[in-house]
């Protein structure tokens, strides 16, 4: 007899408040519970049965407010990492430098590489090639 009723709080604690509060709820709900079925004296469960059932629930909803807590800092990081790579960038239309959040301009490889995992390595595309290196870029037919 599960209380489905605890999961809701204990969700929404992890999700909105942390780790801890979640704790904290969950042990709330579950020794609210177990007080009250001792002070009851419900004869459905014995105090040791009692007990052993309080504890899994507290085992349960504790592992539930952590991972809702886990899962809502990844998001939390995931939605802030991509926020630093969207909109619009302000780009000189000369040099093709990006204005940073600062004012300073850098090029479109420091700005990317500072912001994200991407990392840049030197190459041409075969119209510049022909263009700079036209010997290099000749076909065999």
């Amino acid at each position: 007899m599960f209380p489905i009723s605890f999961v809701l709080p204990v969700t929404l604690a992890g999700w909105y408040l942390g780790r801890w509060p979640a704790l904290a709820v969950a042990t709330g709900l579950v020794g609210t519970r177990l007080t009250m079925v001792i002070a009851w004296d419900v004869q459905q469960f014995t105090t040791p049965v009692a007990i052993a059932n309080a504890l899994i629930r507290l085992i349960v909803l504790a592992l539930l407010g952590y991972l809702v807590n886990k899962t809502a800092q990844q998001q939390r990081a995931l939605s802030a990492r991509l926020a630093s790579l969207e909109g619009l960038l302000p780009i000189c239309s000369a040099c093709r430098k990006i204005r940073a959040e600062d004012g300073t301009w850098e090029t479109v490889e420091e700005f990317i590489s500072a912001r994200s995992e991407a990392r840049f390595t030197p190459g041409q595309c075969e119209p510049c090639g022909r263009l700079y290196q036209p010997g290099a870029f000749t076909r065999e037919e």
